[in-house]
């Protein structure tokens, strides 16, 4: 009795799993049950929907199970009708219905929709702050709410991209707008799952405003300076306090996720292993305490073998660990990196991004083909 109640408790808790993760095994996909899941990005949204119709036939006969699709871009969201953010500007000129219509259609053909918050933590973008002054409809009003340097200065500013303004990941009025936005996106359409990004702190010189000093300073009784010495008893603490800054975020967001969404995959874009303490993105623990169904490590570099083995020590080889390969270094590094963790037995793989994939997918299905000898 007790043998056979045993093995129905494994059998439920498989269910259970396969639900949640997405892992359905269909006539396209890797007999193993390897999960393919891949981003499309707002570049994609701007296509005609016979391109993304095709583009999601293709998806689906090279074995992928499952399509991100940006909904949080530049300050805006990709949805109409939103109470939040007002909808992305160039999409509502081009198909304001867009999103819903390729939800629908990604499940019309077996495979798994997920809305993708790729701007997470980032409020707006901007190619020039002197000619558009706004930090986004959200930091506009709240501008408490906004990372800063420790310089005062409230923007990260790359040479080739432009401005980010971001919001203080610490700020207990951060998480609640953006678990607010991210519930109405869930019940805007029929998404399967959420997929967050950039949880994270924008970089090491964030964030220094009036919220994170005085929370600092009653968390660990120590004054937020920009710079501690290496190794000090002051880094350690501002290290450990970053990063429970944003596992609080996906703490909450998940019990209010599993509540309102029951049997919804939530997964999360996460940093590379080297990227953890700038970032401020204690991914591994959010695994280890069940915040997420599944993490998409960022692994976009020409050799990937050093970041897997980190990953393998530090979680095993745990089945929650989907991994992030970039398509846009080409169809030979894209076969040997996939290769590679097949060989090391990992779950699956998630593919940066929809329009590099598509230039090297019909070489990649050829390859897989003559690999198997069909």
């Amino acid at each position: 009795m007790n043998l056979m109640k045993a093995a129905m408790m494994v059998a439920v808790s498989a269910l259970v799993a396969t639900t949640a993760l997405g892992k359905e095994t269909s006539a396209t996909a890797a007999g193993n049950g390897e999960f393919r899941g891949v981003w499309l990005t707002r570049e994609q949204l701007m296509e005609s929907r016979e391109a993304l119709g095709t583009r999601l036939d293709k998806l689906r006969d090279a074995g992928f199970q499952r399509v991100a699709i940006a909904t949080q871009v530049r300050g805006y969201t990709a949805l109409p009708d939103s109470k939040i953010l007002p909808q992305w500007p160039d999409l509502k000129a081009h198909d304001e219905k867009i999103v819903s219509w390729l939800v629908d259609e990604t499940q019309k053909r077996g495979m798994k929709a997920d809305s993708w918050t790729e701007y997470g933590f980032y409020a707006y973008w901007t190619p020039d702050k002197e000619k558009d002054p706004s930090r986004g409809v959200i930091l506009d009003k709240n501008p408490e709410m906004t990372a800063m340097t420790a310089d005062g200065k409230p923007y990260h500013h790359d040479p080739k991209l432009g401005y980010f303004y971001a919001f203080c990941p610490s700020n207990p009025k951060t998480h609640e707008v953006l678990i607010s936005l991210y519930d109405e996106m869930m019940n805007q359409a029929p998404f399967d799952g959420l997929n967050l990004d950039r949880i994270r702190f924008t970089s090491d010189s964030f964030c220094y405003c009036d919220h994170c000093k005085e929370a600092f300073k009653k968390e660990t009784g120590y004054e937020l300076k920009a710079q501690f010495p290496k190794g000090s008893g002051e880094a350690k603490a501002m290290s450990k306090w970053r990063s429970a800054q944003t596992g609080e975020f996906v703490r909450k967001l998940s019990e209010k996720f599993r509540k309102d969404h029951p049997g919804k995959m939530l997964s999360s874009a996460v940093v590379s292993p080297d990227l953890i303490e700038e970032k401020g993105q204690d991914w591994p623990t959010w695994i280890e305490k069940g915040y997420v169904d599944a993490v998409m490590p960022m692994l976009y570099g020409n050799t990937i073998d050093t970041w897997v083995a980190w990953i393998i020590k530090r979680l095993g080889n745990d089945d929650k660990v989907f991994y992030g390969i970039d398509a846009g270094q080409g169809m030979p590094t894209f076969a040997r990196q996939v290769d590679k963790l097949r060989s090391v037995g990992a779950p699956g793989f998630m593919v940066w991004e929809g329009g590099s994939l598509g230039k090297i997918l019909d070489q990649w299905t050829t390859y897989e083909k003559e690999k198997s000898g069909k």
